[in-house]
């Protein structure tokens, strides 16, 4: 039995004649008949009685239909996953993220691409930029989104976006709205700082060195620094990105005066091959950056009282 002598036979089938599958195959009738011969002769009974100028599937046939049908409805759903692979629309992707991006900026990027691709799977785990890294040199993440650091090893690192620092406050804090901070303006006033999850300290803790009361008020998310900030407790030194998302709540940013900033970047591993899908989130990924980037421009300029 050939792949052709199969067609022919489903085509007779699905038509109920020689012409129609000749039709519909592009062949001779000639040709049709002698493909259906053929794979009587090999099966070893009829599939058709003939029966004035008609062919009548016998029982034999009518049961041979109906694994045919299987499996061509196989072969036609394989030609859909591969169309889907090719059109990026079917696949299991891991993308690890930092807890900077996961409360509102990276659920709401991956939710729409997922939105928009029904048929892949997303798995977001949230840890800190070292562990993203070793999952991503170890192939237990596809990618991942980090702070940029020079130190890490295994990944290749493109620059996502980069994010200024703000000190935000209830409406009623002396320097609320006051414009730009420089640290040192900080020292007679509570202040929550960032730290993370690794016991190294960011880059902030430089330029904010001296300049900090005696009281220690920490936070390891910056959604936690802002709710700190909103009851009332001090300042929080948060991202831009996180202001503007707490602004609807009635904090006031102001910017902050130093060269520290967040970095943040995309990790893809350096010695494995990302699948293409990968590649089509990360080129998302970097699209929505771009715009938000360019929302966060906006916001410092507002803060900063300039055109």
């Amino acid at each position: 039995m050939t792949p052709r002598q199969v067609e022919v036979f489903r085509a007779i089938m699905r038509s109920g004649s020689v012409t129609g599958a000749a039709g519909h195959l592009n062949l001779s009738q000639p040709a049709v008949s002698k493909h259906l011969s053929l794979l009587e002769r090999e099966l070893g009974f009829v599939l058709f009685e003939r029966a004035r100028n008609r062919l009548v599937p016998t029982l034999e046939a009518d049961a041979l239909f109906e694994q045919v049908e299987a499996l061509y409805g196989g072969i036609e759903e394989l030609d859909r996953f591969a169309q889907a692979l090719r059109h990026n629309n079917h696949g299991d992707v891991t993308v690890a993220t930092l807890p900077l991006l996961s409360h509102r900026w990276m659920p709401s990027v991956l939710g729409a691409f997922a939105a928009h691709h029904r048929d892949i799977s997303l798995s977001v785990p949230v840890r800190s930029t070292s562990w993203i890294a070793r999952a991503v040199s170890a192939g237990r993440a596809d990618m991942g989104v980090g702070l940029h650091s020079a130190a890490q090893r295994g990944v290749d690192q493109r620059v996502l976006m980069r994010l200024p620092l703000v000190a935000v406050s209830v409406p009623d804090h002396p320097l609320a709205g006051s414009g730009p901070v420089h640290p040192s303006a900080l020292r007679p006033y509570d202040v929550v700082t960032l730290s993370n999850f690794e016991g190294a300290p960011l880059a902030l803790a430089r330029d904010l060195s001296g300049n900090l009361g005696r009281r220690r008020l920490e936070a390891f998310t910056v959604e936690f620094a802002c709710e700190f900030a909103r009851a009332g407790v001090g300042l929080a030194i948060v991202d831009a990105l996180t202001a503007m998302h707490f602004a609807a709540d009635g904090l006031v940013a102001s910017p902050l005066q130093v060269e520290a900033e967040f970095a943040l970047a995309i990790m893809r591993p350096t010695r494995r091959r990302s699948s293409q899908l990968a590649s089509v989130i990360e080129a998302h990924l970097m699209e929505e950056a771009g715009a938000t980037e360019a929302a966060v421009g906006r916001f410092m300029a507002a803060i900063s009282g300039t055109p």
